[in-house]
């Protein structure tokens, strides 16, 4: 892909000031180098999991997938191995670190954001504090926490509902103000009907508004939450839903 980037910033005449990129185009670091421009990293993920894989070569073997993922069955914090990452186990990494493709962009990458200008997370400071400090100790660039890059702007242009829309915005406007929980499995995460229907009775239980996003098995979720506090839409505009006044927040895996 260098290539052709670099025709892309021929044809622009003038050197732009920076190149922002994400962490799996290394390409872009190795071009804005030749070149002399800055290249400013923007991670998709979150600072504790980039600091996870920037460091993925201080975990143990197993964990690194050069053997059975089955052996990495150590209940140890990630604390022991990369400092800051209080929460996370060793046995956490396994869905995300047991497939080869991703391990190789893994390696391939993150040697090249010590050769960036810069990393900017969309988080904040405040929730990711201690991996943000880890990884201000031991990246030669600065580290930048900027909050969440919402286009708030397009939320400010008159544009009217459509059909599909208009149904879950108006059971929201009867809400209370931060009240309800926005739920999305996301595009890449998948799981069992069995846990699919944990996750829809526990909702139910747990007398919480809430508003779940469900593409497939819509019908069958809806009657598992029958006599709960939320709705069930097989689509819903994501960001308007997050900026409504009665949203309170979103489930862990809502991206």
């Amino acid at each position: 892909m260098e290539a052709p980037f670099e025709l892309l910033l021929d044809r622009l005449g003038a050197a732009p000031a920076a190149i922002v990129t994400d962490t799996f185009v290394p390409g872009a670091v190795r071009v804005g180098n030749r070149r002399g421009v800055p290249v400013c990293i923007l991670s998709a993920l979150g600072a504790t999991m980039f600091s996870v894989q920037y460091r993925f070569d201080r975990l143990p073997t197993a964990a690194r997938g050069s053997a059975d993922m089955a052996d990495v069955t150590d209940p140890c914090l990630m604390e022991n191995y990369i400092p800051g990452l209080k929460s996370i186990r060793l046995t956490d990494l396994e869905p995300t670190h047991s497939d080869k493709i991703r391990l190789d962009k893994i390696l391939e990458a993150y040697p090249y954001v010590r050769k960036a200008q810069c990393v900017i997370f969309t988080s904040f400071y405040e929730l990711e504090s201690n991996a943000i400090d880890f990884l201000r100790q031991e990246l030669p660039c600065p580290v930048f926490a900027v909050g969440p890059c919402i286009p708030f702007m397009s939320l400010q242009e008159n544009q009217a509902d459509s059909e599909e829309e208009q149904g879950y915005k108006t059971w929201l406007d009867t809400q209370p103000a931060s009240s309800v929980l926005y739920v999305s499995l996301g595009s890449f995460l998948s799981v069992s009907s069995a846990q699919l229907d944990e996750i829809a009775i526990g909702l139910a239980q747990s007398k919480v508004r809430f508003l779940w996003v469900l593409r497939d098995a819509c019908s069958r979720v809806q009657d598992l939450i029958r006599g709960g506090d939320g709705v069930v839409v097989p689509w819903c505009d994501q960001l308007k839903v997050l900026c409504h006044p009665s949203s309170v927040g979103s489930s862990p895996t809502a991206a």
